[in-house]
């Protein structure tokens, strides 16, 4: 199997280079879209390339990436937060499901899984939240029961608030964070050339 190499090329804003972008594709089908370059020194000097890749709303149907020249000095408004570590779900589940429960699940979907356990007489029966909880239980510990799992939702909720990096705070930042990006690529869109590749 060998890589074919195709190279697209337009004019540069000056006029005087090219922005040139060199992709591949082989016989399965498969293919390789490269960044872009501006091969021109008067252009590379004003300009830089931002990127926005757009995911088909139909699954399985590809995706693709629009390319932008802005000029040098454009930047985003506001700072990209990134306030809590990564937290690898398995070892946290394994170590304290009850901090992976305030990590990966809002108050209210605790509060009611919490309420069906109360009344819960086995796992088999539990619906919606309840049911999500003890199937992560299982999964991540090996085993699950009410009477064991009931008593971690409680610690879970009652420490909710009080956890640095709660799931309502993780997701109150990255709530931000598409804000923030959404308002620079306005401005890309605004303020930048779109390529044509």
């Amino acid at each position: 199997m060998s890589w074919d190499t195709t190279e697209k090329r337009i004019k540069c804003p000056c006029g005087k280079g090219e922005i040139v972008q060199v992709n591949k594709d082989n016989d399965w089908g498969q293919y390789i879209e490269g960044t872009p370059v501006i091969e021109c020194p008067e252009c590379a000097k004003k300009y830089k390339l931002v990127s926005k890749t757009h995911s088909s709303y139909k699954p399985g149907h590809g995706s693709w990436t629009n390319y932008y020249l802005v000029p040098k000095g454009l930047k985003p408004d506001k700072k990209y937060k990134n306030s809590f570590e990564y937290v690898n779900e398995y070892e946290l589940a394994k170590k304290d499901f009850a901090e992976y429960l305030i990590v990966d699940y809002p108050k209210s979907v605790l509060e009611e899984a919490y309420a069906e356990l109360l009344n819960a007489t086995s796992v088999s029966a539990l619906r919606s939240a309840a049911r999500r909880i003890a199937k992560d239980k299982k999964r991540y510990t090996g085993f699950c029961k009410i009477k064991e799992l009931t008593p971690l939702v409680k610690k879970a909720i009652d420490g909710f608030d009080f956890y640095n990096g709660n799931w309502q705070q993780r997701d109150d930042e990255e709530q931000e964070n598409i804000k923030a990006e959404e308002e620079y690529l306005a401005k890309v869109r605004k303020e930048g050339i779109l390529l044509d590749l």
